[in-house]
């Protein structure tokens, strides 16, 4: 290659033990929460996810307080404080959100399809409603931004118990989401 102009290598205006110092002190759980925060991933992927165990109640088990029909979207493995805005401003941002209504409370509402999979099991990609109420968590700090049960996904959770399970939902670089159950 002749005549081609070679940009400079990488190069930091430190030296390396310094630069090994700072990266041995760096807190993993503060990384991961700075890239979950604004969407980015320093690991070199743009997926987002986000996982929790299901609980009895989100697995549509019986419980003393009964069946809800929803997924209470919390901090999972998301850093504690943020997960109020994050699946509304990050992980669902660019839904069609619309006013809506939740037990005659307004909401804001949208309808996502998400690829579910249960158990290695791919049912296909399935039509979900999420609702958020920014003043759900002055109700015992509870989850302003809920994942509603399609009735077809409702009926396998009835019937099987995944209380325990790992539930992960995800979008990917080209905006698709996904919900597994494993």
């Amino acid at each position: 290659m002749t005549g081609a102009t070679r940009n400079p290598p990488f190069g930091l205006d430190l030296s390396f033990d310094e630069a090994l110092a700072r990266f041995i002190q760096t807190d993993r759980n503060e990384a991961l929460a700075a890239e979950v925060a604004d969407g980015r991933s320093i690991r070199g992927s743009s997926l987002l996810t986000w996982q929790k165990s299901l609980s009895t109640t989100d697995a549509q088990q019986p419980t003393k307080g009964g069946i809800v029909p929803y997924l209470r979207l919390t901090s999972g493995n998301i850093s504690t404080g943020i997960f109020q805005t994050w699946f509304r401003q990050t992980l669902f941002a660019n839904a069609a959100w619309q006013p809506g209504q939740f037990n005659g409370k307004p909401v804001e509402e949208a309808h996502i399809p998400l690829n579910v999979t249960i158990q290695g099991i791919y049912l296909g990609m399935v039509l979900f409603k999420v609702t958020h109420d920014s003043t759900r968590q002055d109700n015992n700090d509870a989850p302003n931004t809920w994942l509603h049960w399609p009735d077809q996904i409702a009926t396998i959770l009835h019937n099987n118990n995944f209380s325990g399970h790992v539930v992960t939902v995800t979008r990917d670089n080209a905006g698709v989401f996904s919900l597994t159950i494993q």
